[in-house]
């Protein structure tokens, strides 16, 4: 079982992991790529409520909520607008 769990962590944890972490650089903004860490250990909970059968606790639920909700609030941060190039127009004062 030992050598099992370290074939998953090599490939899936590491190769598999960083090959989806460079695919997203080259086809997202790397604002919003970086956000793969926080995500991380909302993952390892729901895994280890699914595989292991552990218990959620309402804090970790909390933790859990309070990491989502802060990357729902950077990814629907709205950018700055690319649109139009035109300069602001200046108005000559009145004398």
């Amino acid at each position: 079982m030992a050598v099992v769990s370290l074939f998953y962590l090599a490939i899936v944890g590491s190769v598999l992991a960083f090959l989806l972490y460079y695919w997203l650089v080259q086809h997202m903004d790397v604002t919003k790529t970086m956000l793969i860490a926080l995500v991380t250990p909302v993952f390892a909970v729901i895994l280890g409520l699914i595989v292991l059968h552990e218990k959620l606790h309402w804090r970790t639920l909390l933790g859990a909520l309070m990491i989502i909700s802060g990357i729902a609030i950077i990814v629907r941060r709205q950018a700055p607008h690319k649109g139009g190039t035109a300069e602001p127009k200046i108005q000559s004062p009145v004398i």
